[in-house]
């Protein structure tokens, strides 16, 4: 037999409050400019990789070598 001591509305009010500061930090991080530096760099990185590997299918095309 399950008896339920605190009542659901109370459940949810104090996991609301406990999550706050979670939701605080989490949108803290999110306007970090840590976050941008990080997101820029591999953006970045992407970039260059499908440009290095255009270049790379180009050059093979051209010379005709496999």
């Amino acid at each position: 037999m399950k008896t339920n001591f605190v009542p659901r509305w109370l459940d949810l009010f104090s996991k609301t409050v406990l999550y706050l500061p979670v939701l605080g930090l989490f949108t803290q991080f999110l306007g970090s400019d840590y976050l941008k530096q990080y997101a820029a760099d591999v953006f970045i990185n992407i970039i260059e990789s499908f440009g290095a590997g255009l270049i790379n299918i180009m050059v093979n095309a051209i010379f005709g070598t496999a």
